[in-house]
């Protein structure tokens, strides 16, 4: 993971709050950077325990798979989550390197 996917990472850790109140299961099924394993897991961990349970356990396998901050941001914005997805974008664009 590069520097400014973890800072993505940070940042939705610090603020969990905004970010637990998805649907994990619709986020996963649009992310192209998810296995079939991830997906069927956090179906069944939904499925079992609740979207907001099973959150923090989404960002963990989003954070191992390259790409996952774009697609992330590509998923939340077809997914109706169109400000988190600019407060995101906001955070990678301004943590890449200056060319």
């Amino acid at each position: 993971m590069g520097f400014a996917e973890e800072k993505v990472y940070d940042y939705i850790m610090k603020n969990l709050r905004n970010f637990r109140n998805i649907r994990v299961a619709s986020l996963a099924d649009s992310l192209s950077c998810l296995t079939d394993a991830d997906r069927d897991e956090l179906h069944a961990r939904e499925e079992a325990r609740g979207s907001q349970a099973t959150v923090y356990k989404f960002y963990q396998h989003l954070k191992c798979r390259q790409g996952w901050v774009r697609d992330l941001i590509e998923a939340l914005r077809q997914n109706n989550a169109g400000d988190l997805a600019d407060e995101l974008q906001h955070v990678y664009d301004s943590w890449q390197p200056r060319r």
